[in-house]
C-alpha cells in the first residue's frame, strides 16, 4: 500500500513545503506537496484575524491539532478543579510556586535574574522599596493582579490599554482608558501583497483595525477557549500595538482570554512567558512560516508542544501543594514518625477567644406552644405515642457531676448498618461505612485520627475518607483550634 504522504506531513508532523523536499532529499516535491495541501484544505477554517495585507489567517484542524487542543483544555480544567479543592494554605503554596516561575522568566527576559526568595517577598507584598532592576517584574505582577480582579465582562481594547499602562507605569488606572494609545513609531514600510514577505510589526495605520478584530475574535464563544488564547498570544506579538513591552502584553493577552472564559485567577499561573519572552530561532522560524503561508497552525503546533510540558509542571506543583496541605493538617492530630510535619495555620478568631458556635443544623428544635396548649398528663382513655429513647448514662451512678452522654449502636447493629449503608451508597468503601455506623452519635465530634485508629489505615486514607463522608452529607467538617473535627448530621 502506498504511503499516505498527506497525513504523514500534516498529522505526524505539521511540515512546510521545504520540510517535505528535505525529507526526500529533492529540490522539488510539488507532487507530494499538492497532496498535503489538498488534505489540509478539507480541514481548514478561516479566522477573523487579518494580516497586514488584510488577508485572513487560517487554522487547520488536523486530528492531531484538534486532539491536542482538547487535551490541553481538559487537563487545564482538571488542574483548575484541583486548585479550587485546596485549602487557603494549599492555594498559597501553589500560587507562590507558579508565580515564582512566571516572574522569574519576566526578570530573565529583562536581563535581571532575581532569586526565588526575593520573588517570594515581592509576591507577598513584603517589600518597601523596589530595586531598579525589579521594576519591570513588579509592574508585571501588578498587571496580573489587575487582570485577576477584572475577570468578568466583555473584552474591550480598553483592557489592553490598561494592561499596557500598568506594565509601563506600575499603577492601575483609576478610570477606563478610552483613548487608543497605540504605537506611533513606524517599524515597517508597506509591502502589500509581496509574496513571502515577513513583517516585523503591523503598519501604524493598521493597528486600530487589527486590535478591534482581535477583541471581537476573543469574545467569540463559539471558538475553543484554547484557540482564542493561542491566537491572541501570536497576534499581539505580530501586531506590536504599543511602543514597548509587546511580548509581555502578548503573554497577558493569552492569560486574559483564559481568565475571561472562566479560569479566573488560575490563568495567571500558566508560565506562557517561557514560550514568548525569549525569541529563539525555532520561534522565529515558526513566525516566518505563519506569515508566508497565512497559516496559524504552525504556531499552534509549536505552542501546544510547550503547553503539554507546562501542564505537566502545573500538575506536579499541585501534587506538591496537596502534600504540603496534608502535612499542615496532620500537625493537629499528634502523629508520630514520618507523619509529623510542621504546620502554620492560624486559629480562627472566635476559637482563639474560646467561643465555639454550634451550627444551626445541630441545634435541637424546640416547638413553640400557645398558652392553651400546655402539656397535660394523658388520661386513661388516651393513646400515647411510645416515648423516644433518651440519652443513657454510661459512667455508673447518675448522681455525678457529669453530663448524660449520648451513646450509639451496639456491635451487632453496627454490622447491620454498615451493610445497609454500602447497599444504599455503592460508592462507599467498607471502612467508610463501618466507621460512620460506629461513629454517628448526634452531639459528638470525631477526628481523622479516630478513623485511622479504628479502621487501621494510613493518615492520608483516613483524611480523604472523612472528607468524602463530609461531602456526602454524613458529617459536618469544622475547625476546632488547630484541627478539624467531624460532627454527624441528622439524616432522618
Amino acid at each position: 500500500m502506498a504511503e499516505s504522504y498527506d497525513k504523514r506531513f500534516s498529522e505526524d508532523a505539521y511540515a512546510t513545503k521545504e520540510d517535505v523536499a528535505n525529507a526526500f532529499n529533492v529540490t522539488s516535491a510539488d507532487f507530494i506537496w499538492n497532496q498535503v495541501v489538498n488534505y489540509r484544505k478539507r480541514l481548514t477554517t478561516t479566522l477573523e484575524l487579518p494580516n497586514v495585507d488584510r488577508t485572513k489567517f487560517s487554522l487547520v484542524y488536523t486530528q492531531s491539532i484538534t486532539n491536542r487542543l482538547l487535551s490541553f483544555e481538559r487537563m487545564l480544567t482538571k488542574c483548575f478543579f484541583d486548585y479550587n479543592s485546596l485549602t487557603s494554605f494549599g492555594k498559597k503554596s501553589f500560587r507562590d510556586k507558579r508565580l515564582i516561575k512566571v516572574l522569574g522568566n519576566v526578570a530573565a527576559s529583562a536581563g535581571a535574574k532575581q532569586s526565588d526568595s526575593f520573588l517570594t517577598t515581592l509576591i507577598e507584598n513584603n517589600i518597601s522599596t523596589i530595586p531598579n532592576d525589579a521594576v519591570v517584574v513588579d509592574n508585571y505582577l501588578i498587571a496580573l493582579r489587575y487582570m485577576e480582579s477584572h475577570d468578568a465582562g466583555v473584552l474591550s481594547y480598553t483592557d489592553f490599554n490598561a494592561l499596557n499602562d500598568i506594565c509601563t507605569s506600575g499603577a492601575e488606572p483609576l478610570n477606563s482608558l478610552e483613548e487608543k494609545m497605540y504605537r506611533k513609531t513606524q517599524l515597517e514600510e508597506p509591502h502589500y501583497y509581496q509574496k513571502g514577505y515577513v513583517y516585523k510589526a503591523a503598519l501604524v495605520e493598521r493597528i486600530d483595525e487589527m486590535i478591534d478584530g482581535l477583541v471581537s475574535f476573543m469574545n467569540d464563544d463559539n471558538l475553543f477557549v484554547s484557540v482564542r488564547a493561542l491566537a491572541a498570544l501570536y497576534y499581539v506579538s505580530y501586531v506590536k500595538p504599543y511602543e514597548y513591552l509587546n511580548e509581555m502584553l502578548s503573554s497577558l493577552a493569552f492569560k486574559l482570554a483564559l481568565s475571561r472564559s472562566g479560569f479566573s485567577q488560575f490563568a495567571s499561573f500558566i508560565n506562557i512567558e517561557g514560550l514568548v519572552l525569549f525569541k529563539d530561532a525555532d520561534l522565529a522560524k515558526c513566525d516566518e512560516n505563519v506569515q508566508k503561508n497565512f497559516d496559524l497552525t504552525y504556531f499552534f503546533d509549536y505552542a501546544l508542544t510547550y503547553l503539554g510540558n507546562e501542564i505537566q509542571e502545573i500538575k506536579d506543583d499541585l501534587v506538591a501543594s496537596q502534600k504540603e496541605e496534608v502535612a499542615e493538617e496532620a500537625k493537629s492530630v499528634g502523629l508520630s514518625g514520618l507523619e509529623k510535619e510542621q504546620m502554620r495555620e492560624a486559629e480562627p478568631e472566635s476559637l482563639a477567644q474560646g467561643v465555639v458556635k454550634t451550627p444551626d443544623l445541630l441545634k435541637p428544635e424546640t416547638p413553640s406552644l400557645a398558652p392553651d396548649e400546655a402539656i397535660k398528663p394523658a388520661s386513661d382513655n388516651q393513646v400515647t405515642a411510645p416515648a423516644s429513647v433518651g440519652s443513657v448514662q454510661i459512667y455508673g451512678k447518675v448522681d455525678v457531676a457529669l453530663p448524660v452522654f449520648p451513646s450509639g449502636f451496639g456491635a451487632e447493629d453496627i454490622e447491620k448498618v454498615t451493610t445497609d449503608l454500602m447497599e444504599t451508597y455503592p460508592t462507599l468503601r467498607r471502612s467508610q461505612a463501618h466507621f460512620y455506623a460506629s461513629h454517628c452519635t448526634i452531639g459528638r465530634s470525631y477526628t481523622i485520627q479516630e478513623f485511622k485508629k479504628s479502621e487501621d489505615t494510613s493518615y492520608e486514607t483516613a483524611r480523604t475518607s472523612m472528607d468524602y463522608l463530609a461531602q456526602l452529607g454524613f458529617y459536618e467538617k469544622a475547625k476546632i483550634r488547630n484541627k478539624f473535627v467531624y460532627r454527624p448530621i441528622p439524616r432522618r
